[in-house]
């Protein structure tokens, strides 16, 4: 009886087990981009970069038209061409490397030539919320020189006396400098280099992620020319299937900037379309190389 219970035991682990392994295939088969792991060891991380092959639609590349015909798009055309483009792989990365968890909060990062950090890199990373994998990863793996903004935040001072390459400031990425009601301090990209001197500097990379307000802040960050030295962005965009939104990645576009990944967070990240009630990914990781 004693035998016959260890052995329900194990078959028991065992198919736990198995189901845990084909649950986490599934959940990484619906992400749309080729991942590899950080796998932490005591003390060291150690990373690999995996070759991805370039993806699309028949009708590759999809373009955004012009503000004249965007205007002309109804609704459902809008939503359409919306998801279409952000679905849109446009140009190949041989090499792309997880940056920080392999869920939410972590990011794809091209390692080509000349799109590998490497020292003095130079990382703005806009929005934290208290996690800071992919800000500690691009200093442990790259060696970078990491600035971290989150309005939302406080202050963290013991964090950083572990973290000499990692500075935070409680400032929010917005369209002019303000304080809302929240009292969060808002600064341009621009206003933010000039703060901290970095007007010549190259960002090797710069991170997104500020739920929403990357529609307001983004279209002042292409116009105000600051993008020039911005070698890659990757950031989350929170959908809003309308012309407003094709256009800002239309304006991303003219400015050099190109699709190299996407993935789709699933994470609490789907809703229906008012108008055509279709379930679509609310939250989509895009990142881009500027060629």
């Amino acid at each position: 009886m004693k035998v016959c219970a260890i052995q329900r035991r194990r078959k028991t682990t065992l198919f736990g087990l198995i189901a845990f392994i084909c649950i986490l295939f599934l959940y990484l088969g619906e992400r749309d981009s080729y991942y590899f792991f950080i796998w932490k060891t005591i003390g060291k991380k150690q990373w690999r970069p995996q070759n991805v092959v370039p993806y699309g639609r028949d009708d590759f590349p999809v373009k955004i038209p012009a503000r004249k015909g965007l205007l002309e798009l109804s609704e459902p055309e809008a939503e359409e061409l919306y998801y279409s483009y952000i679905q849109t792989i446009q140009v190949l990365c041989q090499r792309i490397v997880r940056v920080g968890s392999i869920f939410d909060g972590g990011k794809e990062l091209c390692i080509d030539e000349p799109y590998k950090p490497r020292r003095p890199c130079l990382v703005y990373s806009f929005g934290i919320n208290w996690n800071w994998d992919f800000d500690q990863d691009m200093v442990t793996l790259f060696g970078c020189e990491v600035f971290a903004f989150d309005p939302s935040m406080a202050n963290e001072t013991d964090f950083f006396k572990k973290e000499p390459n990692i500075t935070f400031h409680k400032i929010g990425l917005w369209d002019r400098h303000a304080v809302d009601e929240k009292g969060w301090h808002l600064m341009t990209l621009k206003q933010i280099r000039k703060k901290l001197g970095h007007e010549n500097r190259v960002i090797d990379v710069m991170k997104i992620d500020i739920d929403w307000s990357e529609w307001t802040a983004l279209p002042e960050v292409i116009t105000s020319g600051e993008l020039g030295t911005v070698k890659q962005m990757l950031i989350e965009f929170h959908s809003v299937e309308n012309k407003e939104t094709l256009n800002v990645f239309r304006m991303l576009y003219d400015a050099g900037f190109r699709i190299f990944m996407k993935e789709r967070n699933l994470l609490g990240c789907l809703y229906k379309v008012p108008w055509s009630m279709r379930e679509r990914p609310h939250c989509i990781e895009i990142s881009f190389i500027h060629i």
